[in-house]
């Protein structure tokens, strides 16, 4: 993500991550669907809707849920966050045709 010759820690690449999804929700750019084990208000038939919860709420949650003592972008155990039920699924605004799409 870095350019070589920039020396960032593991964790403060976390923050500006972290961040980034804060801007990208705020500006309506990107949208998260609940995850599975995290029910946030009503629960959502196969989580099929977008998930209502306060951008707060959701930085809080991916940041709880990230594994605290990662130093290296290519533990395992990142990965398998981003394939857990407690992972929200990202989905990007297309703003041509007004629609959600995500992986």
């Amino acid at each position: 993500m870095w350019p070589q010759n920039y020396e960032i820690s593991f964790n403060e690449n976390r923050e500006v991550f972290l961040h980034l999804i804060r801007v990208l929700l705020d500006s309506g750019k990107i949208y998260f669907q609940e995850p599975a084990a995290a029910p946030y208000g009503e629960r959502r038939v196969l989580n099929t809707d977008v998930w209502a919860a306060p951008h707060d709420y959701i930085i809080e949650h991916i940041d709880q849920r990230l594994p605290k003592d990662l130093t290296d972008h290519h533990d395992t155990r990142l990965t398998d966050f981003w394939y857990d039920i407690h992972c929200p699924r990202l989905l990007w605004y297309d703003p041509e045709d007004n629609s959600l799409f995500g992986s």
